[in-house]
């Protein structure tokens, strides 16, 4: 076989490895590059979320809020009409109301009406307060998800690039290995010696006497 023709072969050979090795490379890379692009959209969609959660949480507070002033002027205004109840009664019957069982008894109404009130207040601030302890948990967790994700992808994406380096590094050393053998047996020494005793003009001795 002329030194062309395995040359060309071996070059070939030599010029295809290269080509399949830099081609599974820069497919890892990108595979590679496309769980780091995840990872950094994983943190921005939790951030996203967080704020769109926070939001909510607002808007429920100030319903809480709204429901809480509510219930307080309903009982607010129950006590009034239950004191202006109890008057008429009591001036109607001529009784004096600034004396005796009557006043007990409207400053009995008057202190139980104060305590629904503060009743009110407090289931109001309580519910606030546990939205609040609720809505600090989910986005802690939340948070805690979307972070371990983006390490496990960041992870994943080290380990690709690295992976795909290693299998360009030895893509290219087998590819030159390929080449070098076809050199070898392209240019043997039983390849590239003519036999004894043939030639252009016949036998080696044709000349001799």
């Amino acid at each position: 076989m002329s030194w062309w023709v395995v040359s060309t072969m071996a070059a070939g050979q030599l010029g295809s490895g290269i080509y399949s090795a830099d081609a599974a490379r820069k497919a890892g890379i990108a595979q590679s590059d496309e769980y780091s692009r995840v990872a950094e959209e994983t943190m921005i969609t939790e951030a996203f979320n967080r704020r769109e959660r926070n939001k909510e949480a607002r808007h429920d507070d100030m319903r809480t809020l709204e429901q809480g002033a509510r219930a307080l002027n309903e009982v607010a205004t129950q006590g009034q009409k239950e004191r202006a109840s109890m008057m008429a009664e009591g001036g109607g019957s001529g009784a004096i109301v600034n004396s005796g069982s009557t006043l007990d008894v409207m400053m009995t109404e008057a202190v139980n009406n104060t305590v629904k009130q503060l009743s009110v207040v407090d289931a109001t601030k309580s519910a606030i307060e546990s939205n609040q302890r609720n809505l600090k948990n989910i986005n802690e967790s939340n948070y805690r998800n979307a972070k371990l994700g983006q390490s496990q992808l960041n992870r994943k994406s080290d380990m690709t690039k690295k992976a795909s380096q290693d299998a360009f590094n030895a893509g290219i050393f087998s590819a030159i290995v390929k080449s070098g053998s076809t050199l070898a047996s392209g240019y043997s020494p039983t390849s590239k010696t003519p036999k004894k005793g043939t030639g252009r003009y016949g036998p080696a001795n044709r000349f001799e006497p």
